[in-house]
C-alpha cells in the first residue's frame, strides 16, 4: 500500500515537472527540429548557434509530419516522449528526483533544451536486441555509432548487418527525396567535427583520441557481455560534449534495474541460442 502511494506520488511529480517543462522550458534544440527549412536545413550548421538543426536530412523528413502541427503542440508531444522515455528506463520515482528543476541535473537540462539524449539512451537499451534502432544514433549523432563494434566484437554479424542494411536504405530514401542535402550535412560534420564548445565546462581531448578510447570501452564491454560500458563509451563518442550528455546513464538505472538479465560472460557465436538468451531484454522490471 505504501510502495503504491509513493508511486503514484512520483508520478504526480513527474507530470507537474513535465508541465513546467512545456510551460518555461527554453526548447532551443526541438525549436530547431521543428523550425529548419526542409529545403535548405543547415543555413545555421554551426553548433551552439540558435536553432542550428545538425543532424541527417533524414531525421527531419522523418519529423515531417509533426512539423505541420503548432509548435506548441509539438513541443508538448516532444516533452511527453521524453519524459515517458525517462520514466520507462529509471521508474517514476527516480525521474521525479532527475527532473527537479535545477540546472545541475544533466537530465532536467536535457529535456529543458529538447535534445535526443533520450532516444539515444533507448537505442542503448533495445538497440542490442532490435540492432535496427543503431540507425537512429548514426543519422542523428553519427560518431557514438561506434557503439557496432559491439557486434563486430561478438561475433554477431547478422545483427551487424541489419544495423547497416537499415540505415543504408533509409539513406537511400532520403537521398531520393533531397541528394543535395547530403553533401551539405557533410559540410556541417566537417565543420563541427573538431569544435568543443566555448562555454563547455569539461574539456575533453580531440574527437579522434575519444572515438578511439570508446572503441576499446565497447569492445571490452562486448568481450564480457557487460552493456554497462556502452553509456560511457557513447558518451566519450559523441561529437560536441555538452553537459546534458551525461543523461545517457541514466541507461545503467535501467540496467540496475534489470540485472539479473545481464552479466559477464563469454562472447558467444552469432545465430547460437547462448547467443539469443545473453542479449539484454527489451521489458523493464
Amino acid at each position: 500500500m505504501v510502495r503504491r502511494a509513493v508511486t503514484w506520488a512520483s508520478i504526480a511529480i513527474v507530470v507537474a515537472e513535465a508541465l513546467f517543462i512545456v510551460i518555461a522550458g527554453a526548447g532551443n534544440d526541438a525549436h530547431a527540429y521543428y523550425s529548419a527549412d526542409l529545403a535548405a536545413p543547415y543555413v545555421h550548421g554551426i553548433a551552439k548557434t540558435p536553432d542550428a538543426y545538425l543532424y541527417s536530412p533524414a531525421f527531419i523528413q522523418a519529423l515531417a509530419p509533426f512539423r505541420l502541427l503548432p509548435f506548441e503542440v509539438f513541443w508538448l508531444l516532444w516533452v511527453a516522449m521524453e519524459v515517458g522515455i525517462l520514466v520507462w528506463l529509471t521508474g517514476p520515482m527516480i525521474a521525479a528526483v532527475l527532473l527537479l528543476p535545477t540546472p545541475f541535473s544533466p537530465v532536467f537540462t536535457e529535456i529543458w533544451y529538447g535534445n535526443i539524449t533520450m532516444l539515444l539512451a533507448l537505442v542503448l537499451v533495445l538497440g542490442l536486441r532490435y540492432p535496427a534502432l543503431w540507425s537512429f544514433m548514426l543519422l542523428t549523432k553519427v560518431t557514438p555509432g561506434v557503439g557496432l563494434l559491439w557486434f563486430a566484437a561478438r561475433g554477431e554479424w547478422r545483427k551487424l548487418m541489419v544495423a547497416l542494411v537499415v540505415t543504408g536504405g533509409i539513406v537511400a530514401v532520403s537521398a531520393a527525396m533531397a541528394p543535395h542535402l547530403w553533401g551539405d550535412w557533410a559540410d556541417v560534420l566537417f565543420i563541427n567535427a573538431t569544435r568543443q564548445p566555448a562555454d563547455s565546462a569539461v574539456r575533453l581531448p580531440p574527437l579522434g583520441w575519444r572515438l578511439a578510447i570508446a572503441s576499446v570501452i565497447v569492445v571490452v564491454g562486448a568481450r564480457r557481455n557487460d552493456p554497462r560500458f556502452l553509456p560511457p563509451a557513447v558518451i566519450l563518442a559523441l561529437p560536441v560534449f555538452w553537459f546534458q550528455s551525461m543523461s545517457l546513464l541514466v541507461v545503467w538505472v535501467w540496467q540496475l534495474r534489470n540485472r539479473a538479465q545481464i552479466g559477464p560472460a563469454k562472447a558467444p557465436r552469432e545465430g547460437s541460442d547462448i547467443a539469443e538468451a545473453a542479449a539484454p531484454d527489451s521489458g523493464s522490471s
